[in-house]
């Protein structure tokens, strides 16, 4: 189908979607050229009736990409067009439609006379009739706002706002009397030098734009206007309908357009506008626009030719704008003496936005260097291109030394000489760093869906290891070019090994430590240089944040208190431009995250509640929309609300707060498909399960268990040495053993439990959080033959569970779950006594019982833990211990008497505030009926307990 009966379907089917459904037949039979094009409008008319299946077309069709603008489309001599717009459009205050001036995708220009309260002639845009749906509407006023809180030069003001008498909304704006950008360069005949200052103001104008928070998504030729004041041309940036705003600048963030919508025009839309379903673009999007402006400005023709629906299909135009790289400026400009020009071009166009221009300001500067006779930020790092640049900017001044320079013959041969030393050894150099940057960053960042990943990328990195060695001695502090890609390249190493989220890794905090600290020196020492670059600082923060996680998971608790430390007070020094542009917010709630969970190791359960508390309010309890398309920011907030869910369960009881947070974690990843959502998912819904299991929800929280467990085994089936998807899907799987013991399902609790101990070790297996992990799994199978009732083989495997652990000091939480379940299995099995629960009758219970059952509360109770988990545990512990005496025929009174008072100590404040469950194990605290049940058995004399 061709793009004229495309543009035929949109229009079409606006119009038709603003007549009630009774009159759509009638108005298509009229209003269709062809039956098949009626087909299309009926079938998009049944999919949605409300038009968002229209929008969705859009985005797999350009639908919604303007047309240049007509330059000319005034009526012919004699017509009144003032009168026939006014009878088709409505009144527009005060002003008079004069004549048509262009047109867009959702809009027409008008030039009208303004008569009150000045004089003068402004132009007009009103939103085309019959295409007033909600969605043009929002885009429409959405471009009035941007308008309207940016004040540049080079931005077209706009004056006022308002709807036509038949209700059409209109903006006025400043009357841009021009020619578009390169008609002006072709008929004013402008040399290089000139076009390249037309750029520097483009540049500055979208700058702003970016600063107010505001990605114009459509620079173009016909976007740009160039007018004439005092001799001098002044372009001017206009048409901002499809503009994406990045800050919440209009009250709440806002875009405009359906998610996964490609928009832009083929010619200047950057590859990541090209991926599909794309929705992660930022002001980088816009610096390839600019670049794709100036070729154009520069040669005449776009960066890559032939990019049209007449001449390849959809797929391919994209396939093209995302992999196919233009040729340099001065293979299509002859004679062109400025290798400067084809390398800021380059680096405005690179595939990568990481390596383009950080700022629309960066490439005016850049481009005024070149203006200048300067060295270029995108030239290579020469030293012998810096000396003629210099001599270049100096000539006169060498000309009248050229008498002393014979003297230094000698001295210039030699430097001559070193010159081209250095030359060839930054040639290889940066064929080096170019190999380097492959094989750790770009490479890795490809294999992201293939199997095997994590081998493959631990592979390639090791292999770029011995490489980066050489390049970290050959570069120079002050180069911060090769600084920067030292840092990214050391911090995707340590990331790769022992960053344990939802990225993956090999789970070797140890041997990741290294090249973490490696990055995060090399990024606090560029910081001081260029305290203002937001590449700089995001990359600052990126390290500083994963060298915090590593502290965790090394147990270096003072390490990284101060780490997550730095982090806050390095953000609470920028400025708020900076803050939106490197989104300090996420790196703001991570910290306070990773305090959260280094202060809870630490025994201070309130802080760390209080901490990840604060972390979630950073967003106000909700995702600001502008943030829901960044796949980053979403994989963020549903870790900070799956760490929130956890503190608030175990920290303050269970109740809606927790199960609150763990839906917002869940759905946040809703229609995402990569292995980073897959993973992020399936963690917090085995947080979910968890959590609606314990409030009750008992069936839905085995099968949330079940599908978090089945997510992360496919997940580990592709890429098996990712240590996270193995780590995190264990702990799930222990979860879902341990509620199926509890439901009587004890043989498949076994097993579950038993798949977590066969599984590896792992890099950290003698660290202490390797050996914490495994002690977890064996406490697991604990609980698991206890569900089976295999009480001898729970005793048995519990006994060498704590025997085997005695040479370390875990978490006393998991001892004391070991022994809580060793003292169950003693008291279940028939050679230590029949023990028929706390208001059952105890027959002969051994020592060992009341042995362990003493120990675990001695454990427990001199814990300075304060929480809702640790008052059920404490509580469980002396009712554990209560119940152990009471058990034993030889207890003597004042054993007794210390039982009830430790009853008394742990359970008061619990009868009635914590009736939920809690705990690691999924424990309640003990029932009314259980504590009157042991009381009463405490209070008997041995005589009467026997009868």
């Amino acid at each position: 189908m061709s793009p004229d009966s495309l543009r035929e379907i949109e229009r079409i089917c606006h119009q038709a979607l603003s007549l009630a459904p009774a009159l759509r037949a009638a108005f298509l039979e009229k209003a269709c050229s062809e039956d098949a094009i009626r087909r299309e409008v009926e079938s998009l008319l049944a999919a949605e009736a409300d038009a968002r299946e229209l929008f969705s077309f859009a985005g797999q069709i350009p639908l919604f990409t303007e047309p240049e603008r007509v330059e000319d489309t005034r009526p012919d001599p004699g017509q009144d067009p003032g009168q026939d717009l006014a009878a088709d459009l409505g009144t527009a205050g005060p002003y008079r439609i004069l004549e048509k001036l262009g047109e867009g995708g959702m809009g027409l220009v008008f030039r009208a006379h303004q008569s009150s309260p000045v004089a003068r002639d402004v132009a007009i845009k009103i939103i085309r009739p019959g295409m007033a749906s909600s969605q043009l509407v929002a885009r429409f006023q959405l471009e009035r706002q941007v308008l309207a809180i940016m004040d540049h030069p080079g931005i077209a003001h706009v004056y006022d706002a308002g709807a036509t008498s038949r209700g059409l909304p209109y903006m006025v704006m400043e009357l841009v009397a021009g020619r578009t950008l390169i008609k002006f360069c072709e008929e004013e005949a402008l040399g290089l030098r000139q076009r390249v200052e037309l750029m520097i103001p483009i540049c500055l104008a979208i700058e702003h734009a970016h600063q107010k928070g505001i990605i114009h998504r459509d620079i173009k030729p016909s976007n740009v206007i160039v007018t004439v004041y005092d001799g001098k041309p002044v372009p001017k940036v206009i048409d901002f309908g499809i503009a994406k705003v990045i800050a919440s600048v209009l009250g709440s963030a806002a875009d405009g357009t359906q998610p996964g919508a490609m928009m832009g025009t083929f010619d200047y839309v950057s590859p990541e506008q090209a991926e599909p379903g794309a929705v992660d673009t930022d002001t980088r999007s816009d610096i390839y626009s600019l670049g794709a402006l100036l070729y154009q400005v520069l040669t005449g023709s776009a960066p890559l030719e032939g990019l049209s629906l007449k001449h390849s299909s959809y797929a391919e135009l994209l396939r093209r704008i995302r992999e196919e790289t233009p040729l340099p400026v001065s293979v299509r400009v002859k004679n062109l003496q400025a290798p400067e020009l084809d390398w800021i071009v380059a680096k405005a166009l690179d595939k990568d936005r990481e390596r383009r221009y950080s700022t629309a300001g960066g490439m005016a500067r850049d481009l005024r260097r070149f203006l200048d006779g300067e060295p270029v930020e995108a030239g290579p790092a020469d030293v012998w291109y810096r000396v003629r640049k210099f001599a270049a900017r100096r000539r006169w001044p060498l000309a009248a030394a050229a008498l002393v320079a014979a003297m230094l013959v000698v001295a210039l041969v030699s430097m001559a000489i070193a010159l081209r030393q250095q030359q060839r050894a930054n040639v290889n150099t940066q064929a080096l760093r170019d190999v380097v940057r492959k094989m750790i960053v770009e490479r890795p960042a490809q294999l992201a869906r293939m199997p095997n990943r994590t081998t493959l990328r631990g592979e390639l990195m090791r292999d770029a290891v011995g490489a980066l060695e050489v390049l970290s001695h050959d570069t120079a502090p002050g180069d911060v070019v090769s600084q920067l890609e030292l840092a990214k390249a050391y911090l995707a190493i340590g990331r790769a090994q022992g960053s344990f989220s939802s990225t993956g890794s090999e789970g070797d905090p140890a041997g990741s430590a290294q090249y973490v600290r490696r990055s995060t020196d090399i990024y606090r020492n560029l910081a001081r240089l260029r305290p203002g670059d937001p590449e700089i600082r995001r990359g600052e923060m990126d390290a500083l944040s994963t060298w915090v996680g590593l502290q965790y998971r090394l147990i270096q608790s003072a390490e990284g208190l101060r780490a997550a430390q730095q982090i806050e007070d390095a953000i609470s020094r920028m400025s708020q431009e900076l803050k939106e542009q490197i989104q300090a917010n996420r790196y703001l709630s991570l910290a306070l995250t990773e305090r959260g969970a280094i202060q809870f190791l630490n025994g201070y359960s309130e802080d760390a509640l209080a901490l990840h508390r604060r972390a979630a309010a950073i967003f106000a309890g909700a995702l600001p929309p502008s943030l829901a398309g960044d796949a980053t920011m979403r994989d963020h907030w549903s870790s900070v609300q799956r760490e929130l869910a956890i503190s608030a369960w175990m920290f303050a009881g269970f109740g809606p707060e927790p199960l609150l947070a763990a839906r917002r974690g869940v759905e946040a990843q809703a229609g995402c498909d990569t292995p980073i959502c897959r993973m992020r998912r399936a963690q917090v819904q085995g947080t979910l399960g968890e959590l609606e299991w314990a409030g009750g929800q008992r069936d839905q929280g085995i099968a949330t268990l079940r599908e978090s467990v089945k997510a992360f085994e496919a997940l580990a089936d592709e890429d098996p040495a990712n240590a996270v998807y193995v780590h995190s899907g264990s702990t799930v799987r222990n979860y879902l053993a341990l509620v199926l013991a509890k439901q009587g399902s004890g043989a498949e609790a076994v097993a579950l439990a038993e798949k977590s101990l066969r599984l590896p070790g792992g890099a950290d297996s003698k660290l202490f959080k390797g050996r914490e992990r495994r002690l977890v799994h064996q406490i697991t199978l604990g609980a698991a033959l206890l569900g089976a009732k295999r009480f001898a083989a729970a005793e048995t495997h519990l006994r060498d569970t704590l025997e085997n652990n005695r040479d370390w000091k875990p978490n006393e939480d998991l001892r004391w779950n070991a022994m809580h379940l060793l003292a169950q299995a003693l008291a279940a099995q028939g050679a230590s006594g029949t023990a028929q629960g706390a208001s059952g009758t105890a027959q002969g219970a051994s020592g060992d019982e009341l042995s362990v059952a003493a120990e675990a509360f001695q454990l427990i109770d001199a814990q300075t833990n304060r929480g809702v988990s640790a008052s059920v545990i404490k509580a469980i512990a002396a009712f554990d211990y209560a119940l152990a005496v009471a058990h034993l025929k030889a207890s003597s009174p004042a054993q007794r008497q210390q039982a009830i008072a430790a009853l008394d100590k742990r359970t008061v404040d619990l009868k009635t505030r914590y009736p939920e469950l809690t705990g690691a194990l999924l424990e309640a605290p003990p029932s009314a009926a259980d504590l009157a049940g042991v009381r009463a058995l405490l209070i008997r004399t041995p005589a009467a307990a026997r009868k």
